[in-house]
């Protein structure tokens, strides 16, 4: 009801400016302003043909004309969200499946010295492996920051980037070995896209 308020309180429109006379002067570039809320009474008639046989209709419309522009911008927002998800996950699988093929060539790119290198093949395609989660949420954290729930993406990005990443990189080998180092970013990633899901899900999406 929020966005509701603020419509009929501000929100205004502007008629179109009357033709110009003769003379000096710039023409208007704008009508007079009206109120939505008056322009929806005073345009009842055509907005009704869209919400036929509603009460609503004959209240000025307001409540389901803002609530259907409101659904249409739900639906855009979903829509480009899941292209960013897309996107990011094909070219993620893409940039490991490089770093896992050609795991030796990259290396080789910044040192050649052929212990780091021998040491990095192995190293390289398990950490690599937390692009993939890593580049949903990121997708997440922008989506959120974006959409007003600004709390919520300080909360992956703490989490991811901090809090679940350190614990998961002093824990990893304690647990699992030495060698489990390399693969601590990829359940930090993977514990944080958990959460990252469940905060969109629970969330009220909301803009501008």
């Amino acid at each position: 009801m929020e966005i509701v308020t603020k419509a009929k309180r501000s929100c205004v429109a502007f008629e179109k400016p009357a033709p110009h006379k003769a003379g000096r002067g710039r023409p208007p570039k704008k009508g007079p302003a009206v109120r939505q809320q008056e322009l929806f009474l005073s345009h009842k008639e055509d907005y009704r043909m869209y919400f036929p046989g509603t009460e609503a209709a004959d209240r000025g419309i307001v409540l389901p004309v803002l609530v259907k522009a409101y659904a249409q911008s739900v639906n855009v927002y979903n829509l480009l969200f899941r292209h960013g998800i897309i996107v990011n996950l094909i070219l993620s699988i893409s940039i490991y499946g490089i770093l896992f093929f050609f795991d030796e060539s990259v290396i080789c790119i910044f040192n050649k010295d052929s212990n780091l290198v021998q040491t990095a093949t192995i190293a390289l395609p398990m950490f690599s492996l937390s692009f993939i989660p890593m580049a949903l949420n990121l997708i997440y954290t922008d989506f959120m920051f974006s959409t007003k729930r600004t709390a919520q993406a300080n909360v992956i990005a703490i989490s991811r980037g901090i809090v679940i990443k350190s614990i998961s990189i002093f824990c990893m080998p304690i647990l699992f070995g030495n060698n489990a180092i390399w693969i601590a970013p990829l359940i930090a990633e993977l514990i944080t896209l958990i959460l990252a899901v469940g905060l969109n899900k629970t969330t009220k999406l909301i803009y501008k």
